[in-house]
């Protein structure tokens, strides 16, 4: 998350390819992570709750970790959402050209 809120520092007028390159892979990476952390705590919970079973407390450290970490992705992609809108053409161009 620290790399990104790096990357994403600058506007988009003052970068180039490689640039936009590395915030699209970033972006693809945050969406992934948080895609598959909220599968992991979702279908977690959703067993519990299935099954009737109480949950000790070592189980509910990294349950509330895994909150924090889909609550602080967002908390960045919502930070940087203006950057992220006006990179978004750019980044698109790119992966459009490389592509081909």
């Amino acid at each position: 998350m620290v790399r990104f809120e790096e990357v994403m520092q600058l506007g988009t007028d003052r970068v180039d390819e490689r640039h936009m390159q590395v915030r699209g892979k970033l972006m693809v990476q945050g969406i992934r992570l948080a895609h598959g952390v909220g599968n992991l705590l979702r279908n977690f919970l959703n067993t519990h709750m299935s099954l009737e079973v109480g949950m000790a407390k070592r189980c509910l450290k990294p349950v509330c970790r895994a909150m924090e970490i889909l609550k602080g992705i967002e908390a960045m992609f919502r930070r940087k959402m203006s950057v992220i809108a006006q990179s978004m053409k750019h980044i698109m161009r790119v992966y459009v050209s490389s592509s081909f």
